[in-house]
């Protein structure tokens, strides 16, 4: 019997896109560090500019953000390469610095991480002649969806970022 499925709300970054100690605030993944503000809020200047810029230092190239084109490469191949691992897709975005997918998976986070990081890195290999490198952060933020207006209000929070010049995609579209 196969175990029941949950729609999942999956969020990552493009590299170096959103750091400790960023000027729109930040938590670390264990919540050790973190700013007095959000991207709603934005913390005082200069909070922590002392731990960005050594982030910043530290990275082995400049931040990516991608443009019309690669939006549109890196967002059909997540979508095809997501389809074709069994996930159900029902809405994707890409925006310059970050992604946000609306998918059903089995109610195994570990697992769609492990799915969704093959997607990633199929959609880097398709761009690594104009990006070379990493294309996408490391961590991938999975949040389960709670009920049917949640979903609702999940799916039309990623379909609005068309208005920020993301690529977007959802079920019932062209696939191309």
């Amino acid at each position: 019997m196969s175990p029941p499925l949950q729609w999942f709300h999956v969020e990552f970054h493009t590299f170096g896109a959103w750091l400790p100690g960023d000027p729109r605030g930040f938590r670390d993944h264990d919540h050790r560090i973190h700013s007095s503000g959000d991207y709603r809020n934005p913390p005082p200047a200069h909070e922590h500019q002392a731990l960005n810029l050594a982030v910043q230092s530290a990275l082995h190239k400049d931040a990516v953000r991608l443009d019309r084109s690669q939006r549109v490469t890196a967002g059909k191949c997540l979508r095809d390469s997501l389809d074709k691992q069994g996930l159900h897709v029902r809405a994707i975005a890409v925006v310059a610095n970050h992604a946000h997918l609306l998918v059903s998976a089995a109610a195994d986070e570990a697992a769609l991480r492990k799915v969704v990081g093959n997607a990633k890195r199929k959609s880097s290999h398709r761009l690594r002649a104009e990006i070379p490198g990493s294309l996408w952060q490391r961590k991938i933020g999975v949040d389960p969806v709670r009920d049917e207006s949640h979903l609702s209000n999940v799916e039309r929070y990623i379909i609005d970022h068309a208005r920020q010049g993301a690529w977007v995609w959802r079920a019932g579209d062209p696939r191309d």
